[in-house]
């Protein structure tokens, strides 16, 4: 059995690296969905795929509105 985590966000640049960093461990697959922000939550969230994902865990929905 697998355990995703989805977690929608809008303008969490401050809030956001920490959420996904802190389910990683933990579940099978992230899915990040992004209502339209505004700040840095998207360039954050393509960082931490970039840099930190090497499991391919995290997807990542941009700018769904």
């Amino acid at each position: 059995m697998l355990l995703s985590a989805i977690t929608m966000v809008k303008n969490e640049e401050e809030f956001v690296g920490y959420t996904i960093m802190s389910m990683y461990q933990y579940v099978d697959e992230i899915i990040v969905v992004d209502g339209g922000s505004n700040d840095a939550t998207a360039a954050i969230v393509q960082h931490i795929i970039k840099e930190h994902d090497p499991e391919k865990k995290i997807t990542f929905w941009e700018d769904l509105r």
